[in-house]
């Protein structure tokens, strides 16, 4: 017996395409982009922050993103070595004496 509203998943495309949802900020997901627009993003982001002459952040605010990186074990990971910004960038960074896991996560 279905509710007389109708199936709810049918409502959410047009509530995440609406002016509305669009407006707010949403910093866990729900991106709004093209494939084109998310590379070049992540190529800015790769090349300090800036790609073409086009300045996405400024060098002094990628390296305040990059910056105090902390080397832990991540029991999320299974205890890999992960080496998080204070921004949460992880810097996947490669070690000498390196484990199995850790190879895998960065492959």
């Amino acid at each position: 017996d279905q509710d007389a509203k109708g199936d709810p998943g049918e409502k959410i495309p047009e509530a995440f395409n609406s002016a509305w949802w669009r407006e707010g900020e949403s910093p866990h997901g729900s991106v709004h982009a093209s494939a084109r627009g998310l590379a070049r993003l992540a190529a800015a982001m790769a090349l300090g922050g800036s790609i073409d002459g086009d300045e996405i952040i400024t060098p002094g605010a990628w390296d305040l993103l990059h910056g105090n990186p902390i080397v832990r074990p991540d029991a999320q990971f299974g205890m890999v070595r992960t080496e998080f910004t204070q921004a949460g960038v992880n810097m996947y960074k490669d070690y000498p004496d390196d484990n199995m896991k850790e190879r895998i996560m960065k492959s």
